[in-house]
């Protein structure tokens, strides 16, 4: 697999396996660290689309990304259980990148959700998320704080 790592900030708000100076962090192809922790509420899904608000990480959430990545032309529009299901999403948006970027060993008490890109959004990005359920974060929890 090829890097797929992106680091643009070095502060506290990026995850420990995103770090300027971390070794060897070798994320799937197509795959890269977000610049900064972003939390979001709920995930809402329908048939057709899947939404969740973006929140301050400083309060209750439910949803951190741990890794971003692009969504193919040919997903564009696809309902959300088929962009989940796609092995270009799942070989990003899985276990190993979730320890890969966050330094956790165990998945134990975290579930991961894939957030696609809005349908009227010209940036293609989809979010990998991890949380422990609604509004159970309180603080950054990925980034060590």
């Amino acid at each position: 697999m090829s890097t797929g790592i992106s680091v643009r900030g070095a502060g506290a708000g990026v995850l420990p396996g995103c770090r300027p100076g971390v070794s060897e962090v070798n994320l799937p192809s197509g795959g890269r660290c977000v610049s900064e922790l972003e939390c979001y509420g709920p995930v809402r899904v329908s048939r057709d689309r899947a939404a969740a608000a973006r929140v301050p990480c400083d309060g209750r959430h439910t949803w951190e990304t741990y890794a971003v990545g692009e969504l193919p032309a040919a997903l564009v529009g696809a309902a959300p259980a088929a962009i989940n299901a796609a092995p270009v999403v799942r070989s990003v948006c899985n276990v190993r990148t979730f320890r890969l970027t966050s330094g956790i060993r165990s998945q134990a008490g975290w579930r991961l959700e894939v957030l696609p890109p809005a349908e009227t959004d010209v940036d293609r990005t989809y979010r990998c998320l991890a949380g422990r359920g609604v509004d159970a974060l309180a603080a950054p929890t990925l980034t060590g704080r």
